[in-house]
């Protein structure tokens, strides 16, 4: 690569004080992919190569390629606002890069695969596509109960009404590429084969998920956004400050440097920051040209509410025979997206509205994953086959005394996490190779979050029981991978250990980062207003699952992808209807 000739110090200084060059990209900055993935993006800006001090101008900035940004992008291109869309790192992950996405974690640690530690570096990727490009492709939208104020709590919910974000799905579920948006079980009850949830009742309900798996957004639309009139993207982007001249009520400029050394500046008339629910925070509180606590924070709220999915293995459940093959619950391919492709449906079982607002309970999703008949979870001492066989038979199946051909569930749990001012994200002491400061999360959880998790599997059991359709041993905390067992199915890995449980028992995390810029309308209670813009900051908005004020159980990429929708169309055509 030819590297621009390093300027002198002198020359920064004048950058710096408002000396601007005007720049027209060369043919040389252009990011030379070739073939790389399904396209060339050859009409893409490489920052590495620009002129030192360039300046890239823009009607609407849009820092972050991930499924908010190049939904923005996409949606506002053709239109009559120009759009730069500055992205992190290249088409593919690159070790530097994603090394910038590194902190430190004080808080409860993060646990995810079978509750094994992971680091904070390993939860976002920073490429085209960002968190796309290692979603599992399930989508769900949030229904009414989950905008509310949680019960029992003081919580603010969301300041719009639903039907503003609901609008916004069918289109949502178009660029996710997962086929006719039916999210209620009940419309596929005429498919063949594949039934009903396990169990249906007055507490619990079905959750229906479309899962199109991969949908790497990079990939599918880096291309055509590339290619698209009035857009322009820069690759190897890192923004690092957003300034505003000191007043802090607009952005001016937003800061750009490289790996390699090289530094522009992104000018435009609004920015829209779309790194992420951890990173969004981070640029926030980096921002200090007005106020040394960070841009947007005169409400102390940015990297505040920081909150998780909780996923927890955390029963088994032994089923009468007669019950069937979970098809619905295993997940069925029975969908056509719009381009052929299987989509698979997929239900789990859900707290109703009625049961959280009864018992002060959080959303608590419970998926029953279907074991194959030799993979069976490994029991320790506590708990022995035999004593499986025994639910077997309370169920009304006839084991003789053995597992046989019982039905066997491993369940999962999906929690939802109470808002908590308390954690949070805030910046370290330590600088990362753009001199940028480091993260710190300071992730807590709340008494009611294992809590409702810990009710919603008794009430499963429950209501199991009453239905005459199985058994569940409730084990939260209580089931670990086994680090020795020969490779086979999911359940086979498992040691089940109801004795290890305890009112502590360890949290698993959904790679799903919430919260940290939520919308209220009181900047005493968030940080971006109805219209995702930052309070007391004109030109300034935020996209992501940072801005979701409560989270609900469902993934949250397909209610990003609408809320990305909706802020593109409110930077067109204004303020959108807001209030609950």
């Amino acid at each position: 690569m030819n590297l621009p000739p390093v300027v002198s110090r002198d020359a920064c200084w004048r950058l710096a004080a408002g000396y601007r060059p005007t720049v027209t990209p060369r043919a040389s900055a252009r990011d030379p992919w070739g073939s790389v993935g399904p396209g060339t993006l050859s009409e893409v800006l490489d920052a590495r190569e620009l002129p030192f001090g360039s300046v890239l101008t823009a009607d609407v900035c849009v820092i972050g390629g991930g499924a908010a940004g190049i939904t923005i992008a996409r949606a506002l291109a053709g239109g009559p606002s120009s759009v730069l869309l500055l992205e992190s790192g290249g088409r593919e992950i690159d070790e530097a890069t994603q090394a910038l996405a590194a902190g430190e974690v004080v808080g409860e640690p993060l646990l995810a695969h079978g509750l094994r530690a992971v680091d904070l570096v390993d939860t976002r990727l920073r490429y085209l596509g960002g968190s796309t490009n290692h979603w599992a492709g399930a989508c769900a939208p949030l229904y009414p109960a989950d905008l509310a104020s949680p019960p029992g709590s003081d919580v603010s919910g969301w300041p719009i009404a639903y039907d503003e974000l609901a609008r916004w799905y069918p289109d949502a579920a178009a660029l996710c590429q997962v086929g006719d948006p039916r999210f209620d079980w009940r419309l596929w009850a005429d498919e063949p084969d594949l039934g009903p949830p396990l169990v249906v009742s007055e507490r619990l309900d079905g959750q229906l998920f479309l899962v199109r798996f991969p949908v790497p957004f990079g990939e599918l639309y880096g291309d055509e956004v590339a290619a698209a009139d009035g857009v322009e993207v820069c690759l190897w982007a890192n923004v690092t400050e957003l300034r505003t001249g000191g007043d802090g009520q607009r952005v001016t400029e937003a800061v750009v440097r490289t790996l390699d050394g090289n530094e522009l500046t992104a000018v435009a008339d609004r920015y829209v920051l779309a790194v992420g629910g951890i990173d969004n925070a981070r640029l926030l509180l980096a921002s200090t040209d007005a106020n040394p606590e960070g841009l947007g924070n005169d409400g102390d709220q940015v990297g505040r509410w920081f909150n998780e999915h909780l996923r927890v293995p955390a029963g088994v459940a032994v089923l009468d025979p007669e019950v069937g093959d979970l098809a619905l619950h295993g997940g069925r391919p029975v969908a056509r997206a719009a381009d052929g492709a299987e989509v698979t449906v997929r239900a789990a079982l859900e707290l109703t509205p009625e049961v959280r607002a009864a018992e002060d309970l959080l959303g608590v999703q419970l998926q029953p994953v279907p074991a194959e008949p030799d993979d069976r979870p490994v029991f320790a001492d506590s708990l022995t086959a035999a004593d499986v066989a025994v639910l077997v038979d309370a169920a009304g199946g006839e084991t003789g005394g053995e597992i046989g051909d019982a039905p066997v569930v491993l369940v999962q749990v999906t929690g939802e996490q109470l808002p908590n001012p308390e954690s949070r994200v805030r910046l370290g002491d330590t600088v990362d190779a753009l001199g940028m400061p480091t993260v710190v999360l300071d992730w807590r959880t709340t008494e009611v979050d294992r809590r409702s998790i810990v009710r919603a599997l008794e009430i499963l059991g429950e209501d199991l029981g009453a239905a005459g359709v199985g058994r569940l041993q409730a084990v939260p905390g209580g089931m670990a991978v086994d680090e020795e067992a020969p490779p086979g199915g999911l359940l086979a890995n498992f040691v089940v250990d109801p004795a290890a449980v305890g009112d502590a028992f360890p949290l698993g995390i959904g790679f799903h980062h919430m919260g940290t810029t939520r919308m209220a309308d009181d900047p005493a209670e968030g940080v971006v207003d109805a219209d995702c813009r930052v309070h007391g900051v004109e030109n300034l908005y935020v996209a992501g699952s940072s801005v979701f004020p409560t989270s609900g159980t469902a993934p949250p990429t397909l209610t990003i992808v609408a809320l990305a929708l909706r802020l593109a169309d409110h930077l067109e055509s204004g303020p959108s209807e807001s209030g609950p």
